[in-house]
């Protein structure tokens, strides 16, 4: 039986490869918005200052989909 990935819209694949092309879609879009390094993801997003590497963080998922999806509705599309 195939392993099973989801992806962070909750779809689920057998192809590694789209699991990883949806959270990284994700992580850069995050990385434009927020100006930070994601440094790793799913189920949430650790996060990192770009410049300096410090403060890391976790952001949940579902705020990283609203900040995401908050941005694409103001026209720029990131989704």
């Amino acid at each position: 039986m195939p392993r099973l990935y989801t992806t962070p819209y909750g779809k689920y694949t057998t192809s590694s490869a789209r699991y990883v092309r949806e959270w990284r879609r994700m992580a850069k879009s995050l990385e434009r918005i927020l100006g930070v390094r994601v440094y790793a993801y799913g189920p949430d997003f650790g996060v990192y200052e770009k410049e300096t590497f410090n403060r890391p963080a976790s952001i949940p998922l579902w705020l990283a989909k609203r900040i995401v999806e908050s941005e694409a509705s103001k026209g720029n599309g990131t989704r």
